[in-house]
């Protein structure tokens, strides 16, 4: 550094110039450490993103809307309310969940982009993504059907076609409105079970195998209004899904094969009515 009093070179680390002894503290200039590289996946898989009392209480939400849910869908049809309602009510439950969910991140100085992980930044970047969630969901499938079949599920398919049978849509506004629905479960619900709380989980275990169970488990618990071996199918699912988020390190690949495997959930539930008149 150079003197401000006689302009004389010094040492960096100098105290007091060489030449005229005046002091160099004054015209010392801290310099700032470059900041951290962010790394491909925003948060690591065991980051902490909201208080945990957060996740106590987005816990019980999630359980206390599982154990309510049937009892929903019967007043619903007792009452016949109209589907799109219906589903217009889901829709808005599960980003009314999303908010609950920010709104915890929000007092980490996280933002909901931080759980979803790294933007594309080319087509290229969101076709392998699809790819990848085309060949995740096809194995999925294969998986489930698998599982079923070990689980004695298949005899009672046609009870739980009768269980799901009013929600299913029965025209194309109902189908149109279920599409939006679909989308709003894959990306609501990925952003809350595998973007929040298996994070969360894997922090308190210190454990991302234990994160992707947990999670997976609550994921399945809350769908428990369909019957304990869908409840079963649905949790290994998740478990799925858990683990592509974090390979893929973000969870756009889960997305969109969630929402691939709700949208055509209800187009085979809508081909099923239609057959039947």
């Amino acid at each position: 550094m150079h003197c401000s009093s006689c302009g004389s070179p010094n040492a960096d680390d100098s105290k007091f110039c060489a030449r005229c002894g005046g002091a160099l503290a004054a015209a010392a200039v801290a310099v700032a450490a470059p900041a951290p590289a962010v790394s491909g996946d925003l948060l690591g898989q065991k980051q902490q993103v909201a208080p945990y009392w957060h996740t106590l209480l987005m816990i019980l939400i999630l359980v206390g809307l599982s154990i309510t849910g049937a009892r929903r869908v019967q007043r619903a049809e007792t009452a016949h309310t109209p589907r799109p309602l219906l589903y217009a009510t889901t829709i808005a439950m599960q980003w009314t969940m999303l908010g609950f969910v920010w709104l915890g991140v929000r007092r980490r100085g996280y933002k909901l982009r931080d759980l979803t992980g790294k933007p594309w930044k080319s087509v290229e970047d969101a076709l392998l993504d699809v790819a990848i969630a085309a060949g995740f969901w096809i194995g999925a499938v294969v998986v489930l059907a698998v599982t079923a079949r070990l689980i004695r599920f298949a005899p009672k398919l046609e009870d739980a076609r009768k269980a799901l049978d009013f929600i299913a849509p029965s025209n194309a506004l109902e189908l149109g409105i279920w599409v939006l629905l679909a989308l709003t479960a894959g990306i609501c619900e990925e952003i809350i079970f595998r973007g929040y709380l298996q994070r969360q989980f894997a922090a308190l275990s210190r454990s991302v195998v234990a994160g992707i169970l947990i999670s997976a488990a609550l994921f399945g618990a809350s769908h428990a209004y369909e019957g304990g071996q869908r409840m079963i199918l649905i949790g290994l699912l998740g478990a799925m899904l858990g683990a592509l988020a974090v390979w893929r390190k973000n969870l756009r690949p889960s997305m969109i094969a969630h929402t691939w495997q709700d949208v055509f959930a209800g187009f085979g539930l809508f081909v099923l009515r239609r057959l039947r008149g």
